[in-house]
């Protein structure tokens, strides 16, 4: 009887310092994508950055943001932040026509547009692009795919322009854990 008891007390322990059972910090199921954060980052619900540009759809958007726990002593504001946003347009659309429109838009906006490529993410097509805010002092790297049933999803990573490149390496491996749902 000790043993079994003894046996239950540590698989609470253990529970209670791995996160759970069968939880992984850090792992987010949304809506039409899984994705691991960084475990020591925390969901931010006031730290959603909009979208740029306008497409009508029936359905809800979703968007979550993950923002480190270190903050700007000054505005008290995170170094950084990963967000994804997900939504279906009612009329279909395709990346190559809809990208240089992206562009343009932060272009027209006062952004300084650094540099823009293509990559694949979870083997879908993704074009990115880096761009300033000069206002905030913010540098943003984004991705954006249409998966085959004409879904949008746009990862973004921005930081203070000093912490950048400190975060990147976060990102990337964020980046590389996304698997996006084919529905």
């Amino acid at each position: 009887m000790r043993r079994i008891v003894f046996s239950i007390f540590v698989l609470v322990v253990l529970a209670a310092f791995t996160g759970g059972c069968g939880k992984t910090p850090g792992f987010h199921r949304g809506d039409g994508f899984t994705v691991n954060f960084p475990p020591s980052w925390i969901k931010n619900k006031d730290w959603v950055v909009e979208p740029r540009f306008n497409l009508k759809s029936k359905f809800e958007p979703y968007s979550v943001t993950y923002v480190t726990p270190e903050q700007d002593p000054d505005t008290l504001e995170p170094y950084a932040s990963i967000s994804i946003y997900r939504t279906k347009p009612d009329m279909q659309i395709w990346l190559e026509d809809e990208f240089p429109n992206i562009v343009d838009t932060f272009y027209n906006n006062g952004y300084d547009v650094l540099d823009k490529g293509e990559v694949k993410i979870d083997n879908q097509l993704a074009k990115w692009l880096v761009y300033r805010d000069n206002r905030k002092g913010l540098l943003n790297l984004e991705f954006y795919i249409v998966n085959d049933n004409n879904v949008l999803f746009r990862i973004q990573y921005c930081a203070r322009d000093d912490k950048f490149s400190q975060y990147r390496p976060l990102f990337e491996g964020v980046r590389e854990s996304i698997k996006l749902n084919r529905w």
